[in-house]
């Protein structure tokens, strides 16, 4: 309702997607139509560098105006450092202001609160509460972080598909939900996959002026999790990752999925992947590549939903929060983001992250504040 989730029209779809539900459909399965929080979305193709028609209806666009008209102060280019605490309950955080385009700090700020309520991601929640040293007895704060790593195949095909033309996501496939793996529609702006293209010099040039021909799919794993975050020296956490070896099979699966799903459509040539890969795959040289032999290391990879890291649970050492995003450390300090979530999804976790949000709110709406 506040964010218009709608279920994205098929005639939105890019050549790249409609060309890949083709190849499904000869597999025997077919795709499903996203829904997104947008609303007059145009299909402009343009949301890896932020709307710029204002259709995706994020917090900025959404929530935020309907808290500032409730009451709300929204304080923004500021830094939490750390939560202040006395007497064995949250009063309130301190911070900086950032000043220019490029954030340095500035000003001290402090904000007393009688209630403080984190929302900064599976990256930095669990950084402040190290900070704030809070959790110190939980044996998960910062650990067990799940990614979703996601992979991508690139396909060349005879006909122009200028992919960029069309929402960059618009349908999933579930259908290889056993092997751990959701199928999505997804595409990169030109400018980024010319840097992901083999070749070198002349080579590479060449490759780059295939782009209109060039489609691409992806998908995400339903990883076990092995990441954590930890505190550097200076404001950004030290986040790691190293794949579950329950994990790895799921990596090959996927890649076979969308490079035989895109052969089925009659691409002519595949791009896995892989780092250090010279030149495109043809159907044959794809089918004898052998995926589960290949180093992670080689593998390309990317992620946008880091979860887990301040997960729920009953009891401060096996968790660092309870079911009502309560910390167990420190009274009147709550987490309501992604962190809280125990286990990875396997799907988008917007939903999921604002839906637990709005629950733990209301949970805190019926707690007086003391």
């Amino acid at each position: 309702k506040h964010c218009h989730i709608e279920t994205v029209p098929t005639a939105m779809r890019s050549r790249a997607t409609t060309l890949f539900d083709e190849g499904a459909r000869k597999r025997g399965f077919e795709l499903k139509p996203l829904r997104r929080n947008t609303r007059d979305c145009h299909g402009c193709g343009r949301c890896n560098f932020g709307c710029p028609e204002g259709a995706k209806l994020s917090v900025d666009l959404s929530y935020l105006p309907r808290a500032v008209a409730a009451g709300a102060t929204v304080y923004s280019h500021c830094l939490v450092d750390k939560v202040v605490s006395r007497g064995g309950r949250a009063v309130g955080v301190t911070g900086r202001v950032l000043n220019g385009p490029e954030g340095s700090p500035g000003d001290k700020l402090t904000v007393h609160a009688r209630r403080v309520v984190l929302a900064c991601s599976a990256w930095y929640t669990p950084l402040i509460l190290m900070r704030s040293g809070v959790g110190r007895r939980s044996k998960v704060l910062g650990k067990r972080m799940t990614l979703h790593p996601g992979f991508r195949m690139m396909a060349r095909f005879d006909e122009d598909v200028r992919g960029w033309r069309g929402a960059m996501q618009s349908a999933f496939s579930d259908a290889f939900e056993d092997e751990g793996a959701t199928l999505v529609s997804v595409f990169i702006p030109p400018s980024v996959i010319g840097a992901t293209m083999p070749g070198i010099g002349a080579s590479h040039h060449a490759r780059a002026q295939q782009l209109p021909n060039i489609a691409m799919f992806g998908g995400m794993i339903h990883d076990e999790g092995g990441g954590t975050v930890r505190q550097g020296f200076g404001r950004e956490p030290i986040v790691t990752y190293r794949m579950a070896k329950e994990d790895r099979p799921k990596v090959s699966a996927i890649i076979r999925a969308l490079g035989e799903t895109y052969l089925a459509a009659g691409a002519k040539e595949l791009f896995p992947p892989l780092l250090g890969l010279t030149h495109g795959l043809d159907a044959d040289a794809f089918r004898k590549l052998d995926l589960d032999a290949i180093p992670m290391s080689r593998f390309e990879t990317s992620s946008q939903h880091p979860l887990g890291t301040a997960r729920m649970g009953k009891d401060g050492v096996s968790a660092v929060v309870d079911a009502d995003g309560r910390a167990f450390d420190l009274d009147e300090l709550y987490v309501v983001d992604g962190s809280v979530l125990p286990t990875s999804l396997g799907v988008n976790p917007q939903l999921s992250i604002m839906s637990i949000a709005t629950r733990l709110a209301w949970r805190m709406r019926e707690r007086p504040l003391v």
